[in-house]
């Protein structure tokens, strides 16, 4: 009989996952059968793999490499601000309190509620017509904390863009 591999709940904050998302049940399943102290995300995006994994006690820790700086100053963000969850879930997602932020604010949770209320989830898609549909209140904020608790376990490397 083969052994039972328990589902892992996927940890992200951001809309979309990436194309890694589909991954996390069969990194998993890997990692069950082959045990890792530490996993090295790299090009980590949403890190949907990594803190899924790390949630889900299957690693220990969790190095995350991304070039993106506005992805960085997001996870970075979710690793060192307690209050990221609580603003989140104050925050009343109207297109006018949008638009004032993504024009007044350079932070973690400005590209939090970017990434949820942009067409596709990304940065430069605009926003969407229905600004609050992805809004997802209560699943992003239990993600928030849920990474603010694994912060120590945690660490974030900025990698340079390649010049050509």
């Amino acid at each position: 009989k083969k052994p039972l591999i328990r589902r892992v709940e996927a940890v992200s904050t951001l809309l979309y996952s990436g194309r890694k998302a589909w991954f996390v049940q069969h990194a998993a399943k890997y990692f069950q059968k082959n045990p890792c102290k530490t996993l090295v995300e790299p090009f980590a995006g949403s890190a949907v793999v990594g803190l899924s994994l790390l949630h889900a006690g299957m690693i220990e820790r969790l190095v995350l490499l991304e070039r993106d700086p506005r992805i960085v100053c997001l996870l970075r963000g979710l690793l060192n601000d307690p209050t990221l969850a609580d603003k989140y879930a104050a925050f009343k997602c109207t297109r006018e309190n949008v638009e004032r932020l993504l024009l007044n604010e350079e932070s973690a949770f400005r590209y939090l509620v970017q990434s949820r209320c942009s067409n596709r989830g990304k940065f430069d898609g605009g926003l969407r017509t229905a600004i609050d549909s992805r809004w997802c209140r209560d699943l992003v904020v239990k993600n928030v904390r849920r990474i603010y608790a694994m912060r120590n376990r945690i660490e974030i490397i900025e990698i340079g863009r390649a010049h050509v």
